[in-house]
């Protein structure tokens, strides 16, 4: 099958939210009103999650408006079936955190957080297409680094952030491992 790759811009804001809108979370029902908001936010795990869907979509369509929301929908057709958020490191608040004792944040950082790929286009590698997509783009932007930081689940459905195997594939390097988190770098 033939799938094409398009970068978030503010003329598929749309096509972001119906996708992430109508995508079937019910393995982790939490996840139905994220609209992939939780690694730019810094709120409490607590505060988070009084958070409505409403408030999370309207913070994203106005995100990926202004330009400062950036991934990768992945299409087949005109329907979107993929989604990777990946972006320069600052934007995404909850997991600079996990960098500032690793990395020298004064370079050009990219990071690569997020999977969601409709449940009829799994297991296909889509995940790893849209990661390769975004490591060449983070090339051709000429940062520095790209971070990464998986974690293995047991259940397939919760590894939304990529395995360790696939970012090993395209020459990402573990250089921590805290429990089931690791963190992995990208060296351009």
């Amino acid at each position: 099958m033939s799938y094409q790759i398009k970068e978030l811009k503010p003329e598929l804001a749309e096509d972001f939210l119906d996708f992430m809108g109508n995508t079937d979370f019910s393995s982790e029902s939490h996840w139905n009103h994220c609209y992939c908001r939780f690694y730019h936010s810094d709120t409490s795990w607590e505060d988070w999650r009084e958070r409505s869907s409403e408030e999370n979509r309207q913070e994203a369509y106005n995100a990926i408006k202004s330009g400062q929301m950036k991934g990768y929908l992945l299409y087949d057709g005109e329907k979107p079936i993929g989604w990777c958020n990946a972006n320069d490191l600052k934007e995404f608040k909850r997991i600079k955190k996990e960098a500032e004792d690793r990395l020298d944040l004064s370079k050009k950082i990219g990071s690569i957080i997020c999977f969601v790929i409709h449940p009829d286009y799994r297991k296909q590698g889509l995940s790893k297409k849209l990661m390769r997509r975004a490591v060449s783009d983070f090339q051709a932007m000429d940062y520095d680094l790209i971070m990464a930081l998986p974690v293995e689940f047991d259940k397939p459905e919760m590894r939304y952030r990529g395995t360790v195997s696939m970012y090993q594939e395209v020459g990402f390097q573990e250089i921590a491992r805290e429990d089931k988190l690791s963190v992995m770098l990208y060296e351009i």
